[in-house]
């Protein structure tokens, strides 16, 4: 299924090993993160932003989306509204984490606005991934050298269960006033989380 792939500008590296770029993916950088993109060596489809950060000239040849600065949407935000537009519903954002604390925090509640618009999305660092899990399954492999985390979010997160890790969970209510899921290990070839109601966000990151 065709993706929208967007470049943000906060802490920014490598591509993960294996990660593909597909014909039919739109890939979108935002104001900074069209320099992230290029250290990484991916060209994109679209520029979009008021390029208050970029601090260089805007490449020819590349479709540009430019918004004034005083605006409501971030450029991450106003990425993914040009994707939905387009016909994205599924999303991945790079180098959303790190930087600025405001913009991650940002970036984690764009999940729950894709999630709202019937689509989906993570988000990638150099050190971290984070999905946004509603009510279903959620199957990850073991990655050595990783710790995996769940956080409730927008409220309570009931009926969750987690297999084939350090600590299990079972039928459980994890809140936002307590960090019960910080920190565990998929100790099987996979772990699966269950969520019966409520979000929560699952991290995976990267042991320093």
């Amino acid at each position: 299924m065709k993706r929208c792939i967007v470049f943000c500008a906060g802490e920014a590296g490598p591509l993960p090993s294996g990660f593909c770029i597909e014909p039919e993916d739109l890939v979108i950088a935002c104001d900074a993160g069209y320099r992230s993109a290029c250290e990484a060596g991916v060209q994109p489809h679209l520029l979009i932003g008021d390029f208050d950060s970029l601090g260089e000239p805007l490449p020819e040849g590349i479709e540009t989306l430019r918004f004034p600065v005083e605006k409501d949407d971030t450029d991450g935000m106003l990425a993914l509204r040009e994707g939905l537009h387009r016909g994205f519903r599924r999303f991945v954002l790079f180098f959303a984490l790190g930087g600025r604390l405001d913009h991650t925090i940002a970036n984690l509640q764009a999940l729950v606005f894709l999630q709202e618009h019937e689509a989906e999305g993570m988000l990638i660092g150099p050190n971290d991934t984070v999905r946004l899990l509603t009510p279903g399954s959620l199957t990850l492999p073991r990655r050595d050298g990783f710790t995996l985390s769940i956080f409730a979010c927008g409220g309570e997160a009931r009926g969750v269960t987690l297999t084939g890790m350090q600590y299990p969970l079972k039928e459980a209510t994890v809140t936002t006033a307590f960090p019960i899921g910080l920190g565990n290990h998929i100790l099987a070839a996979q772990g699966r989380i269950d969520l019966r109601q409520g979000k929560l966000l699952v991290v995976e990151s990267r042991i320093n």
